[in-house]
């Protein structure tokens, strides 16, 4: 009679740990296949237009964090971008054109997930490359009521070529030739 338990028992066992596993099994497959990088665009096209348009490719699936606060709470995430590429010595992002969708620059997410990844990986333009048709567009920001390092100079470079102007017109005027 104990052989017969010993038997049961020893059957339970592997038969548990049998389902167990299998469970465990069909649950990281199901995971798995949920979180497979879906690569919606051709990475070796992608990378060879890149590349035969002088970009040096730094990083690729470049992921950044991102705390936002609210009310004091705060909310982690993260930013996602295609590539980190270099030409001479300015970096940009790349955005890969996924699907059949155009780029709309009057679509707001679109717009807005632009802007973002400037800001959060601090460059001042982003690339959209179209593998499909071998494009690749520099997309860059300004805003209209923004004063600007850019708008202080030129308006530095108005104020002296106006000076200079009327120094002249004086100094013509002083000597007698006007």
């Amino acid at each position: 009679m104990s052989t017969s338990i010993i038997f049961a028992t020893v059957a339970g066992m592997v038969i548990g740990s049998l389902v167990f596993y299998l469970i465990i099994s069909y649950r990281n497959w199901k995971t798995n296949i949920k979180s497979a990088p879906q690569d919606l665009f051709d990475r070796k096209a992608t990378e060879d237009l890149l590349t035969r348009s002088g970009f040096k490719i730094l990083s690729v699936n470049l992921k950044q964090p991102v705390i936002t606060n609210i009310d004091g709470k705060e909310h982690y995430g993260h930013v996602v971008a295609d590539y980190l590429v270099k030409k001479g010595k300015v970096k940009y992002i790349v955005i890969v054109k996924k699907g059949e969708a155009e780029f709309d620059a009057n679509d707001p997410l679109f717009r807005r997930r632009l802007i973002e990844c400037c800001r959060v990986f601090n460059t001042p333009e982003v690339l959209l490359v179209d593998p499909n048709d071998g494009e690749i567009h520099v997309v860059g920001f300004r805003y209209p009521h923004e004063w600007s390092l850019d708008f202080f100079f030129r308006f530095l470079l108005a104020g002296f070529i106006v000076l200079g102007l009327i120094g002249i017109i004086w100094l013509l005027a002083s000597i007698g030739l006007l």
